[in-house]
């Protein structure tokens, strides 16, 4: 089984087939409630996503937006670049999250609900190189229930 982060970036997998929507923002067991079945007719936004993950990992049923993320301190840890893995978070800006799958060099690929107003296949899914290291990314780890912690 896989375990940590990297839960967390294989689990994001699975919602490829979402829509962006920000009015569809919600903790994970209300958008489960809202969309048994996982496809294109139901929705999320980037905070959204990481709080459905999150749900679907560990039980902790938070309703978090960005800034909440950051400021959470129970449930999220912010760290440098240099200690960055699969499964953890990068917000490029304050408004905006997305789950790492991976990083070659400074090169970031990560998973998220990118954007409305697209064919539905490039509102939530995989970015490859989109994001590189910058001192304006803030990078999150999960540390809250369930998580190992570190």
């Amino acid at each position: 089984a896989t375990t940590g982060g990297a839960a967390i970036a294989c689990d994001a997998l699975k919602y490829d087939p979402l829509s962006y929507s920000q009015a569809w923002h919600s903790s994970g067991s209300a958008f489960h409630s809202r969309c048994p079945t996982i496809g294109p007719s139901c929705a999320t936004d980037c905070s959204g996503l990481v709080n459905i993950v999150l749900y679907d990992l560990y039980k902790n049923d938070m309703d978090e937006n960005t800034y909440g993320e950051v400021a959470d301190t129970v449930n999220f840890k912010i760290i440098p670049f240099s200690q960055v893995k699969p499964g953890d978070f990068i917000q490029p800006d304050p408004g905006h999250v997305e789950i790492i799958e991976s990083i070659q060099g400074k090169s970031i690929n990560t998973f998220g609900a990118h954007q409305g107003g697209v064919a539905q296949a490039d509102q939530v899914g995989p970015l490859t190189g989109a994001w590189s290291d910058s001192p304006n990314n803030v990078y999150l780890r999960y540390i809250g229930q369930g998580s190992s912690g570190s």
